[in-house]
């Protein structure tokens, strides 16, 4: 059982080093270490307001409190919004669709 577990991890070698720094990319599996897309904000509660820009409350967006609403950029041409997808602005600005407002297709 666990005391088992814990004599193993005990007596597990080493991680490997790599320029002084533990390896832990060779010793986990590589799920477990890469980065989610998640760093991109959430824009949440979004709809598309006319002229092609977007408007939601953001979450993770460095500089502006989660769960403020804002209005996007335009979005770039022929980039439809939908719920899960990656929406782009033409000044450059990414973000996370999550749910669309209610009524509003996505």
């Amino acid at each position: 059982g666990a005391a088992v577990a814990v004599a193993e991890a005990e007596a597990a070698p080493p991680l490997p080093m790599a320029g002084g720094v533990a390896a832990v990319a060779e010793v986990l599996p590589a799920a477990a270490v890469a980065l989610p897309p998640a760093a991109l904000p959430l824009l949440d509660l979004w709809s598309v307001l006319p002229g092609g820009r977007v408007t939601g409350q953001v979450f993770g967006k460095p500089g502006i409190r989660d769960g403020t609403r804002i209005n996007t950029a335009r979005v770039v041409e022929g980039v439809t919004p939908s719920a899960g997808s990656t929406l782009r602005t033409i000044s450059g600005s990414n973000y996370i669709l999550g749910e669309a407002c209610p009524g509003v297709g996505g």
